[in-house]
Formats: C-alpha cells, structure tokens, sequence
C-alpha cells in the first residue's frame, strides 16, 4: 500500500506540474482510435467510451473518466481527453452514467451511485485505475475513498470541482493516503472551492486552481487541463505508486 509520509506529501505538493508535454506522444493524437461500448450490468446496460494507446503501444494505467450532470461521456471526446491520454499511454474509458447519454434506465439513487461505479468496473475487468471526476460525480466517487473497493486499486483521484466532499470529514481525510489532485476553476467560487476546502486535508492532496476556469474548468482550458494532470499523473506513477497486486484484464 501507498505510504503516508514526508517525502510522498512534498513531492506531491511541490512538483512542477507545468512542466511542457512530450511532442512525440501529441504527434501520435490522431492515430488514437476510440470505439464505442456497451457494458452489461444487472441494472443498466452502460454505454462508454474506449480509447486505448496507438499501435498497440503499452498501457501506463487505466483511466475511468465520469462526466457531470449536464453532460455526457462525449464531454471527454469533445475537449480532445480521451485521444490526449491515450496517446500519453493511458487505456481511457468513459462511461455515460444511467439517464445520461446513451445508458437507458433510471437514475441511480445517490445513495447507490459508488455501488454502480464499482460494478462498471469489475464488469469491464479494470483491476487498478485512476479515477478522474467532475461536479456531481463526486456522488458516484467520494465514498470510494473512505470505503476502499475489495475488487480493484485506485492508484489515484483526479477531482474536478467534486461534489458531496463535504461528506469527508477533516479527521478522515488526513487518513486517506490515496494520492488526488484537486482543480478548480479561479472563477468557481462555490462547489469548487468548497471541495478544495475539504479535499485539501487527504494525506496526499495537491490543488490545482485553472486561470480564469469556470465551474466545469477542464472545458475552459483543456489544453491546461491536460497539461497538470499528465504531468500529476507521471509524477505519482513513477515516484510514488509501486504496482498493486492487481492485474488488468481488459
């Protein structure tokens, strides 16, 4: 497991996170190819988004991507995300959450929400990930990080803006080792900085605050969007995750 400890909380909190991206990986962007999915739980058949790394290149992680409640999955296709990371190495999935894009059935209750992520990934067969959310899809992740899933490994959270972080307490998150990167957007004043607020006290939090970012900040800067969370992403897996005991099977 993720040790909590100095070294960890100072590399996190003070690596250069703008640090340029490498032009060979943006050159293979419109060689990533995504396809479109469908997952079948016992309550909904879930549509989702699927872009591995080009010409079969290795794959560094998983990537679940989890969309607002004005969106959808294509969000992620629109801003370039899901051929980005792809194209950085990562296997990106994005999913439409029930009553949303092209997943029928009914909205999930609030309560059940971390429940169905967590079916949606043990049926697609991701055994460790990064979670990467925004707004409201704090319902479907915040519970994770207090009650860790017995199934899969989070290696790390990236929270856009996150909802119902004021469920985490001050005390519990100090105890929450899992690394997280915490964006908001300068001009979102309100849910944003709320969950700053709250997230900043997770053992291994660093925040992030986009310049002149709106609410949903990953659609007012993509380009910025991608750049710190590559550069997050890189620092946490070659500096701070040791490999679980998880292996991916998609």
């Amino acid at each position: 497991m993720l040790e909590r400890d100095p070294h960890v909380k100072h590399l996190i909190q003070n690596a250069n996170l703008e640090q340029p991206l490498s032009q060979n990986c943006l050159n293979l962007l419109e060689e990533v190819e995504i396809t479109k999915n469908y997952a079948e739980l016992q309550t909904h058949k879930v549509f989702y988004f699927h872009a591995p790394p080009p010409n079969g290149n290795g794959i560094k992680a998983n990537i679940v991507f989890v969309h607002d409640q004005t969106n959808s999955a294509s969000v992620w296709v629109e801003n370039g995300t899901l051929k980005t990371f792809a194209a950085f190495g990562y296997n990106c999935i994005a999913l439409d959450l029930p009553g949303m894009g092209r997943t029928g059935g009914a909205a999930v209750e609030e309560c059940d929400r971390p429940r169905f992520l967590c079916d949606f990934i043990e049926t697609i067969g991701i055994r460790e990930l990064i979670v990467i959310g925004t707004s409201q899809a704090g319902q479907y992740i915040i519970p994770l990080l207090y009650n860790r899933p017995d199934n899969f490994y989070i290696i790390c959270v990236i929270a856009v803006a996150l909802s119902d972080t004021n469920k985490l307490s001050r005390d519990a998150a100090i105890d929450i080792s899992t690394p997280c990167l915490v964006i908001r957007g300068e001009l979102d004043t309100s849910l944003g900085l709320n969950a700053a607020n709250n997230l900043k006290h997770l053992a291994n939090a660093r925040l992030v605050t986009v310049p002149q970012g709106k609410h949903l900040c990953h659609r007012s800067d993509p380009n910025y969007f991608h750049l710190v969370v590559l550069n997050f992403l890189d620092i946490v897996l070659k500096n701070v995750i040791r490999k679980s005991a998880f292996v991916t099977n998609i």
